[in-house]
């Protein structure tokens, strides 16, 4: 085997994966692992048979990082089209990794259905009917606008991350015109808060 210091690069990288992938899948119950070479092969052929698919991959990945969406979240976080991510999520739930939560009829509009990795957690799920319902107020260009607007005016350097109720109503005062400016405050406020932004009131 050759001494690490001589790999490049790349392969350093891959063989810190591999001593991760090791670590964890062999980390449990020794009696479960008793074959570890049986574990890896199986680890290795799930992989493969993900990364068949680009796509998939890349919706997988958004999945596990974000626990749940609806597929128009995935589509403005990935850019990949829509017919391809209906696709491949129909193929990660056949394939067990991805679960379906039905439509919650709330309110107007056509209800969505929501996404999730196997095990996320109930307010995940609940945030992404969130989401996919704030993506549909008409208001909401005006929101993303204005969300975008601040993180750019108020959190470019290091300095703490949050920013009083006041100063995200002046904003939107300022730049919406004709506009129900506390509605539309309140919802940028979210939006904020799902950047990791603390709110002040």
């Amino acid at each position: 085997m050759r001494k690490r210091e001589y790999l490049s690069r790349d392969d350093k990288k891959s063989s810190s994966y591999i001593d991760a992938v090791f670590d964890f899948l062999l980390s449990h119950d020794n009696k479960k692992y008793q074959n570890p070479e049986a574990v890896l092969r199986d680890f290795f052929s799930e992989v493969e048979r993900i990364c068949v698919s680009s796509v998939r991959r890349e919706i997988l990945i958004y999945l596990m990082v974000h626990g749940a969406a609806s597929i128009t979240v995935i589509f403005e976080a990935t850019r990949i089209p829509i017919a391809s991510i209906y696709r491949e999520v129909r193929r990660l739930v056949e394939m067990g990794l991805v679960e379906c939560f039905p439509p919650r009829r709330e309110g107007k509009g056509r209800p969505s259905t929501v996404y999730g990795r196997v095990g996320c957690s109930p307010e995940e799920v609940v945030r992404a009917f969130e989401n996919d319902r704030a993506r549909k107020n008409p208001s909401y260009p005006v929101v993303k606008r204005l969300t975008q607007l601040i993180l750019e005016d108020y959190f470019t350097t290091d300095g703490p991350r949050e920013i009083s109720w006041k100063e995200i109503l002046k904003t939107t005062r300022d730049h919406c015109k004709g506009y129900y400016n506390v509605d539309i405050a309140n919802l940028v406020a979210r939006e904020l808060s799902r950047e990791g932004i603390k709110i002040w009131r």
